[in-house]
């Protein structure tokens, strides 16, 4: 991606402190403010006609009413900050907040994948090589508990093929912007790198309706913005400054346009 082409688009970003940036992720219980977060979102959960679950599916393959209501039924979960999604039988589909696949711990450890609304955790099998890097709650995450779907479609007990081709597809998906992080690291600038992370951020996105036209949110820390891209707090924040500095971002309280 050629920085100048980003002259169509502004993007806005992470706006966080930067307190405690640099200490490990950790699990801890949320405070008030996350925690009224998470009811709101649950609460959005149930009263959503269509669920982010199934429109991520949905968007991957056509499903049948039989298979939707399939999806419809998982059950949802909420965890905190820092907990760490583990276990081989263990299946997700991310309903709100980020998750992350990280190599490495604390300050020091590297996010090879992004995990956004809409995007499952070792749903399908046989499992591949991401699937054994440690998944990690970035913010307060509320996720669809999907272990026994998995189960199910991995002993063929469902006639589901719609619902099989579409964790199918996800896999390949998350394997795709896998290589879009190697692309980056191998390839890219730092203004390149952070550019182009923010555009894929707000296609994936856009596609679970998650998006509202080039607005979008972006609540992780910009540690984990620097552990997904490569880089140091302090390249990134310098980097920040000048696209900020060429209008080709505007950084306002986590949200991006």
């Amino acid at each position: 991606l050629q920085l100048s082409l980003l002259k169509e688009v502004s993007l806005t970003g992470v706006a966080h402190s930067q307190r405690n940036e640099s200490a490990p992720l950790r699990a801890r219980a949320p405070g008030p403010c996350a925690s009224a977060r998470l009811e709101t979102e649950q609460a959005r959960f149930r009263d959503a006609p269509q669920p982010i679950s199934l429109r991520r599916m949905a968007s991957l393959a056509a499903l049948s009413s039989s298979e939707s209501q399939l999806v419809r039924a998982l059950r949802p979960t909420s965890l905190p900050q820092g907990a760490v999604l583990s276990g081989a039988e263990s299946a997700y589909i991310v309903l709100a907040g980020w998750c992350g696949r990280k190599v490495g711990r604390g300050p020091d450890g590297r996010i090879a994948l992004l995990l956004l609304p809409g995007d499952a955790i070792g749903l399908q099998a046989p499992r591949w090589a991401v699937d054994d890097m440690p998944a990690v709650a970035l913010t307060p995450v509320i996720l669809a508990q999907a272990g026994e779907l998995r189960r199910q479609l991995a002993q063929k007990e469902l006639a589901a093929p719609g619902l099989a081709l579409a964790c199918r597809r996800a896999v390949m998906r998350g394997q795709a912007f896998c290589f879009n992080a190697l692309y980056r690291l191998g390839q890219q600038t730092a203004a390149e790198r952070i550019a182009h992370l923010l555009l894929e951020i707000r296609m994936r996105l856009g596609e679970v309706q998650e998006a509202a036209g080039d607005t979008f949110r972006i609540p992780i820390s910009q540690n984990a913005m620097a552990q997904a891209l490569g880089l140091s707090l302090v390249h990134l924040n310098r980097t920040l400054r000048v696209m900020r500095r060429d209008r080709l971002i505007e950084l306002e309280q986590g949200k991006a346009r």
